[in-house]
């Protein structure tokens, strides 16, 4: 049951967009994780088999498809772009992060998001700027 919630699939229903963020969050931690107790707690939680499947590439496969089904929900897409940050990926990471601004802040949590997303992008700026602006271009010489 556990494997089946966390893959994203239902006996009754297709997973929703939430479950698809859920599960990639997990696949990111545990397949992080270096910590002993932690591994634990996952492996207690969540079971030794969804453990043992965790992985960097689960997790961006159930991050994309919440993304997919909620494009304009802002915490899909400033987790997108953590994940591509943490994967070193600096031109999706900027792009998400950027994309999650640009959406309206609906929720009461969006503008904390919002907070995050932009202090991110600074982090990613830091380490993959903006080429700079040919001529013609707008903000170019």
């Amino acid at each position: 049951m556990r494997v089946a919630l966390l893959a994203g699939t239902s006996h009754d229903r297709a997973p929703g967009p939430v479950a698809f963020a859920i599960a990639a969050r997990l696949h990111g931690v545990f397949s992080r994780s270096d910590d002993a107790f932690e591994r634990f707690l996952g492996r207690l939680v969540v079971g030794a088999e969804v453990m043992g499947h965790a992985s960097w590439e689960q997790a961006r496969v159930h991050l994309t498809r919440a993304v997919e089904l909620r494009p304009d929900f802002m915490p899909f897409r400033t987790a997108m772009g953590a994940y591509y940050a943490r994967n070193g990926r600096g031109a999706e990471a900027k792009a998400e992060f950027r994309r999650a601004l640009e959406l309206a802040t609906s929720h009461p949590w969006d503008r904390a998001l919002a907070t995050e997303a932009r202090e991110r992008l600074d982090n990613v700026l830091t380490w993959a700027p903006d080429p700079p602006k040919k001529e013609g271009e707008p903000g170019g010489g």
